[in-house]
């Protein structure tokens, strides 16, 4: 009974290890840690978003949708931004800038 009992917690501890590693694959895992999915709406019936993931594919004043850790927000697109990746360094808050909606009025 003991080698049942061992062979039963390997297995617990192997699919626990499987779960975090499908967990840190989970794309609302990234949303989660301050990031935004971007995605076409989806179809009106039955339909899934479609990921935007090159910015020449969309079109100036196209729809999308932001999905962000708490929500969904409805984006506009104005257009790409050519030359230096902005996202090349590391995100850093703006001083000069507020927090939250109460900021903007």
């Amino acid at each position: 009974m003991r080698a049942q009992e061992r062979q039963l917690a390997a297995r617990g501890d192997q699919l626990r290890r499987q779960v975090r590693t499908l967990r840190a694959f989970d794309p609302l895992a990234v949303v989660d840690r301050g990031y935004a999915l971007l995605i076409r709406p989806p179809a009106p019936v039955g339909g899934a978003g479609v990921p935007i993931r090159d910015p020449a594919n969309v079109a100036p004043g196209e729809r999308l949708h932001a999905r962000l850790a708490s929500g969904v927000l409805e984006v506009e697109a104005i257009g790409a931004v050519t030359g230096a990746d902005p996202m090349s360094d590391r995100l850093q808050p703006d001083p000069d800038a507020g927090s939250g909606p109460a900021a903007d009025s």
